[in-house]
């Protein structure tokens, strides 16, 4: 369970985008979220989708950053800028803006994953290509994050 005491979204679903841009939210995640959400562009070309409390958690983390910082401006405007507010419709649908499908290179097929507080849709080659990578495996992330924690401390 999260802090909230709900069920972490955990689990990956193959789907795909009708013409119109729609996308069916795998049942196991709508619980999660409300009728209005905010969906993002963000890191990799994903989609994220957050309700709205979540939203704001992550818009503070990124409102808290110096705008005098170059970066963290960067990082608002594009994170910010590219992030909208929808509703799922009764049939447990959301709309994705075409612009977003475009800047996130979505097609047809769709990997709809559960990363916990939050829903990313990513494409389906694009997932694949991730998922394939040779460059760093799951020890060796694991790994790093463990000396950049060390190095904090």
């Amino acid at each position: 369970m999260g802090k909230s005491g709900k069920k972490l979204n955990i689990g990956s679903y193959n789907t795909s985008v009708d013409e119109k841009g729609r996308l069916m939210i795998p049942k196991a995640f709508r619980t999660f979220l409300e009728k209005e959400i905010v969906i993002s562009l963000e890191f990799e070309n994903t989609l994220v989708l957050r309700p709205q409390n979540e939203f704001e958690k992550w818009s503070g983390l990124l409102l808290s950053m110096s705008y005098l910082n170059r970066e963290a401006r960067i990082l608002q405007r594009k994170i910010l800028g590219n992030s909208m507010y929808i509703t799922i419709d009764l049939k447990g649908r959301i709309l994705i803006p075409k612009s977003l499908l475009e800047q996130a290179k979505m097609k047809k097929t769709v990997q709809v994953i559960g990363t916990g507080n939050k829903i990313e849709i990513i494409a389906s080659e694009a997932w694949e290509e991730l998922m394939s990578e040779d460059k760093i495996s799951i020890e060796e992330a694991a790994e790093k994050i463990s000396e950049n924690k060390k190095n904090k401390d």
